[in-house]
C-alpha cells in the first residue's frame, strides 16, 4: 500500500498553517470582543450632516476629584480638534447641570467618570460621553465604556509628560487611561459637515494647538 506523503515541516520544525478566511473572522470576532465600548445609543432621526446640526459645543468633565474632571476636559478637547469636526467654545469641570456649558455653542459633549479606581501602576475606569442640544435640552448621542489601563504606558510617555506640565501626579496617575478609553469612546461621535466658513475657522482654531494637540497628530493620528 502507498504510504502518505510526510508532513511538512517549517524552519523551526513546527507545522506549517495557512491563515484562512475562518481564522481571519475568528481573530476578528476576538478583537471585537476586547473592545472597550459597552452601550452606544443615538437619538432617533439625528442627522449629524445636517445643517441644523450641533457643530459649536462646550467639553465639560465630571469626577469626584475636580482635577481628574478637568483632565478629562483638557484631553477630549484635544481629540475632538484633532479628529472631529466640532468647534470648541469652551472646555471644563462641570460643576452643575450641563446646560452651563450652552452659552458657548449650539450643544455640550459631557465626560463623567462613573468609577475610577487607581490601583500601583494603573487604573480601572468607566466613563460616559454625552452629546446635548442646548436648544431643547435632547441627549443626541450617548456611549459608555470601561477598561483598565497602565498609568506609565510607555508608548503614551510624551503625552503623559505634556499633560504633566498642568495637572502633575493626577497626570501622571491617569492621563494614559483616559486617554486609552476615550478616544475610542469618542470614535462614534456623529461628525457634523461644516460650511466653507466653518472649515476656516476649524483650522484656525486647530493651528491655535499646544503641545499636547501636536503630540496626538504626530503619535496617535
Amino acid at each position: 500500500m502507498q504510504q502518505p506523503p510526510p508532513r511538512q515541516k517549517g524552519p523551526t520544525g513546527a507545522r506549517s498553517w495557512k491563515l484562512t478566511c475562518s481564522h481571519a473572522l475568528a481573530l476578528l470576532l476576538v478583537c471585537s470582543a476586547c473592545s472597550s465600548v459597552t452601550s452606544v445609543y443615538r437619538r432617533a432621526g439625528y442627522d449629524a450632516l445636517a445643517p441644523t446640526a450641533v457643530k459649536r459645543i462646550a467639553v465639560l468633565g465630571w469626577a469626584a476629584d475636580p482635577k481628574v474632571a478637568e483632565l478629562l476636559a483638557d484631553i477630549t478637547t484635544d481629540l475632538v480638534k484633532l479628529r472631529k469636526n466640532y468647534l470648541i467654545g469652551r472646555k471644563g469641570q462641570a460643576q452643575g447641570c450641563w446646560s452651563q456649558g450652552c452659552p458657548a455653542g449650539q450643544g455640550v459633549l459631557l465626560i463623567r467618570a462613573l468609577d475610577i479606581q487607581p490601583h500601583p501602576g494603573h487604573v480601572a475606569l468607566q466613563l460616559t460621553a454625552e452629546l446635548y442640544a442646548c436648544s431643547d435640552g435632547a441627549l443626541l448621542w450617548r456611549t459608555a465604556g470601561a477598561t483598565e489601563a497602565k498609568s506609565n504606558d510607555p508608548d503614551l510617555r510624551q503625552l503623559t509628560d505634556v499633560y504633566q506640565r498642568h495637572f502633575a501626579d493626577t497626570a501622571n496617575t491617569y492621563a494614559a487611561p483616559a486617554f486609552v478609553l476615550l478616544q475610542e469612546l469618542l470614535a462614534g461621535l456623529p461628525d457634523p459637515a461644516l460650511t466653507d466658513d466653518e472649515v476656516l475657522e476649524k483650522i484656525e482654531q486647530s493651528s491655535i494647538q499646544g503641545d499636547c494637540l501636536r503630540s496626538l497628530a504626530l503619535d496617535f493620528s
